[in-house]
């Protein structure tokens, strides 16, 4: 038996490495065995990479892997070794950033590794081409993500802030094309026809052709029914059209094959003539063909159902699929997810998020399903209105949590081994010093395979190894050092970047270099500010509020005084009034 165990990693497409497992540890050594007995030929010599990257493999999995997690022992037999000799490059060829940032979105790390391609494309850095050395290009770099459909864009976002370009690996996302779209969106909605926004994505392809304004009408006339059913208290002709050949679809998708109705869907409603009459209609057409086969191929395997294959099809999205469009890579820096990766090789690879935490959600669904232990069901008591896991749940989620770690760390050799020249990991986290500081602390006192197996992501593997080594100094700063720490024969180079102190110094460099600028214009500013004299002092001292009587006197009446003579009297005499005793004064004087 010829095979690499170690990169078995497509356990999410039904693969199982325990078949491969059980050969290996049953078969004999190729050399030993005898006439008609199974033979294992093992694959240690690897003639793609440098020695300093083997050697650093071989670092992370010694330490790291076990039957426990990783599914072997990672021994003499296992560990890699260099095919043929290759030359030294002038600087280390493992690097590991350890970054600090302020958030735990994936912004400032993939700003760090855009401003470390920058570096490493300034022409001195070398990597290897024959029997010399040459300066590394955009296209010899390669960024592998465990979700490039979920963080790629903030790479290539930050590559294009630095004025890098970048391709998606070769790859549209098949199932991200207009054409699967509709496809899948169609099969969505014959398996359940009360989803709104597939059945809406359907009716206004290019297929059948209903506008924003039909819809709105048939929606308004039923604003209380999903669109569905809206569409059956519809009279219209075009809609009953689409309900005629909906409903067909429908039973045949009950009573045939996926195979046979997928071959249904394109027949009956020509989606295969729509797609290829329009721009790049032959790329179309290869697009709903792959589509097909991944279907055929679903079959084939031994699944059964429509919804099934719609979950299928859910975490294919995820993994992302190749489109038949092709991208240019020259002269750009190629992201792409580590499952595409796997049998390929780049002169340089990048592995940053490996702070990600890893994906247990399906360890955890209603029901869970184990080849060898069955169904794994939630008890329900009625009487106090709870529901809890039964044993036999339990049991298959421990298995399935075990199983998906060992996949995790398969994932993590392939990626680490796709490097040929160089490998630069980097690990984020809001609080990396102490959790460097908890794992630090933790190396001396548990048992490597128990600290394995609590891993929550790939990157403390990473963290473990590089704490083992003596060139770890900045990792040592802020954290205690481990037991049996040694300088490698091929050191790494690793650091911690603190993004608050990068804002910090870089604060403190501007005021630097425009000090006296900055302290010529603050003194003027100031002299300005105590010479200043307000030019309203009176109204300062005037009252907020005054009486009529205050008013009198004031400067305006001085002013008004000024321009008039002197107050003539005129006396007028009134007769006097017939109720005032005579006793009273007789006159009464008023002034005019």
């Amino acid at each position: 038996m010829v095979g690499d165990i170690k990169q078995s990693i497509y356990q999410f497409r039904l693969a199982d490495p325990g078949i491969f497992l059980e050969k290996y540890n049953s078969y004999v050594m190729a050399n030993d065995a005898l006439q008609g007995m199974g033979r294992k030929v093992l694959l240690s010599n690897n003639f793609r990479s440098t020695k300093p990257v083997i050697d650093a493999v071989n670092d992370v999995f010694s330490f790291c892997m076990s039957p426990q997690v990783g599914g072997l022992s990672y021994g003499s037999d296992e560990r890699l070794y260099e095919g043929i000799a290759h030359l030294k490059l002038n600087e280390p060829a493992v690097e590991l950033y350890g970054l600090c940032v302020n958030d735990a979105t994936y912004e400032e790390e993939a700003s760090f590794v855009a401003e470390r391609v920058l570096q490493l494309l300034d022409g001195t850095h070398m990597i290897r081409h024959g029997d010399t050395l040459r300066p590394i290009c955009p296209e010899d770099i390669a960024i592998l993500l465990r979700s490039p459909g979920s963080v790629g864009s903030h790479y290539a976002k930050a590559l294009a802030a630095v004025g890098i370009p970048c391709v998606t690996g070769n790859t549209k996302n098949l199932l991200e094309t207009e054409e699967v779209q509709t496809f899948w969106a169609m099969l969505q909605v014959i398996d359940n026809p009360l989803q709104d926004i597939p059945l809406i994505a359907v009716l206004t392809s290019k297929i059948f052709g209903f506008t924003a304004d039909e819809l709105a009408v048939i929606r308004s006339e039923h604003r209380k029914a999903g669109i569905y059913s809206a569409l059956k208290q519809d009279s219209s002709k075009k809609v009953f059209d689409f309900l005629t050949l909906f409903d067909s679809l429908r039973v045949i998708a009950r009573t045939n094959s996926l195979s046979k109705l997928l071959k249904c869907v394109l027949s009956m409603t020509g989606m295969d003539s729509v797609y290829s009459s329009m721009e790049d209609g032959e790329n179309r057409i290869e697009n709903i063909l792959s589509f097909f086969k991944i279907a055929a191929d679903y079959e084939a395997n031994g699944g059964k159902g429509l919804n099934r294959f719609l979950m299928h099809l859910s975490v294919l999205e995820e993994q992302g699929l190749a489109a038949a469009t092709e991208e240019n890579t020259t002269g750009a820096v190629t992201i792409m997810s580590i499952h595409k990766s796997k049998g390929l090789e780049f002169p340089v690879v990048f592995l940053p998020a490996l702070s990600r935490s890893f994906n247990h959600e399906s360890a955890y669904a209603q029901m869970l399903c184990d080849k060898d232990l069955g169904l794994g069901l939630s008890c329900v008591d009625k009487e106090r209105r709870v529901r809890y896991p039964s044993i036999a749940k339990n049991a298959i989620s421990v298995k399935m949590l075990s199983e998906g770690l060992s996949e995790e760390m398969r994932v993590l050799y392939v990626a680490m081994t796709r490097a040929r020249d160089r490998l630069i990991m980097s690990y984020s986290a809001k609080n990396f010093s102490s959790e460097l500081r908890d794992l630090a602390l933790r190396m001396d006192y548990t048992d490597p395979v128990l600290l394995a197996s609590e891993a929550d992501c790939p990157g403390k593997w990473i963290l473990m190894s590089a704490l083992k080594r003596l060139e770890a100094g900045a990792f040592f700063a802020l954290a205690q050092q481990p037991k049996d720490a040694v300088l490698g024969e091929n050191p790494w180079k690793i650091k911690v970047i603190s993004y608050v102190e990068r804002e910090e110094n870089a604060f403190a460099q501007c005021m630097t270099a425009n000090s006296t600028k900055i302290m010529d214009t603050t003194i003027e500013c100031m002299k300005k500010s105590l010479q200043f004299k307000y030019p309203y002092m009176a109204a300062t001292r005037a009252p907020s509020k005054q009486t009529a009587t205050q008013l009198k006197g004031r400067q305006k009446d001085s002013e008004a005084a000024e321009h008039t003579g002197t107050a003539v009297h005129n006396y007028q005499f009134y007769r006097k009034p017939s109720f005032v005793d005579n006793a009273q004064s007789s006159v009464y004087k008023g002034t005019v």
